[in-house]
């Protein structure tokens, strides 16, 4: 198996999302060890690269060090995603750490870590801080939650781009419901992305499929990168859906090749 998935999450605490957030962002070092060793069988049936996401904002570098050092004996080619946390990230030079502890991209989540107007120059100073160390960027675009109205993430995405001239930036979830914004980002800017994570099993059989479909024809076959967000959608029921999905909108075959694995190592310039 060939496939990349972009967008895996190393907890196991069963279907309770709630419970699986609160458990994302509390993973230790032992704790993502060994969920890497548990599900190491499942895994491999699935993918043969990924993205690992750490959601535990407070990592610390050495720990870093030691989860890419045991993710190498598994898969050497897989990368490692770090939520960001301006507290840990103060300076540039901070951020070049945890890069050369192993960190291959960090991720900003607009409704976990309350990204409003009120806090907009915190974290794009810390969007420049990366910036500034050519490191690809990921922000979350999930669009729902009891934050739905205050919250807006693809508004901090496009201030974000404003400084995010040169790295690669993707928009995880491919924005859900509000895709079609999304996609008009990723037009206008050449270094934006789409992540399928989540959203595309998530919204199947309603009018947001039908603007999946239009938004990543539109983008074509170099845009759009796969992810399964396992296990808030579990990595085999998300290839399934997808590939049906590919299949019912009539997709052409070069772009499953670009979504399942030629786009990941475009993201990270491979």
């Amino acid at each position: 198996m060939i496939l990349a998935d972009f967008n895996i999450h190393l907890n196991f605490s069963g279907a309770d999302t709630t419970k699986v957030i609160q458990s994302d962002l509390h993973m230790s070092e032992q704790d993502i060890i060994k969920s890497l060793e548990t599900q190491e069988t499942y895994f491999r049936n699935q993918f043969s690269v990924a993205n690992f996401m750490l959601f535990n904002q407070f990592l610390k570098p050495f720990e870093i060090e030691r989860v890419r050092t045991f993710l190498n004996k598994r898969w050497p080619a897989s990368k490692l995603t770090l939520l960001a946390n301006p507290r840990t990230l103060p300076t540039v030079e901070q951020v070049k750490i945890y890069k050369s502890a192993g960190v291959d991209a960090f991720k900003l989540h607009p409704y976990i870590q309350e990204i409003n107007d009120d806090s907009y120059p915190t974290f794009l100073q810390l969007v420049q801080h990366i910036h500034e160390t050519k490191t690809p960027l990921a922000i979350d675009a999930s669009y729902g939650s009891k934050k739905i109205y205050e919250i807006d993430s693809l508004k901090f995405i496009r201030a974000s781009l404003s400084i995010f001239t040169e790295s690669n930036v993707v928009i995880l979830h491919s924005g859900g419901a509000k895709i079609l914004d999304a996609m008009l980002l990723a037009l206008e800017y050449d270094n934006v992305f789409l992540d399928s994570s989540f959203s595309l099993p998530f919204y199947i059989g309603s009018s947001v499929e039908t603007d999946m479909a239009f938004a990543y024809k539109k983008l074509g076959p170099t845009k759009i990168i796969y992810g399964s967000d396992h296990p808030y959608v579990s990595a085999h029921v998300s290839q399934e859906t997808t590939l049906h999905f590919l299949q019912r909108h009539n997709f052409e075959a070069d772009f499953g090749r670009g979504l399942f694995r030629s786009n990941f190592e475009r993201f990270f310039g491979l």
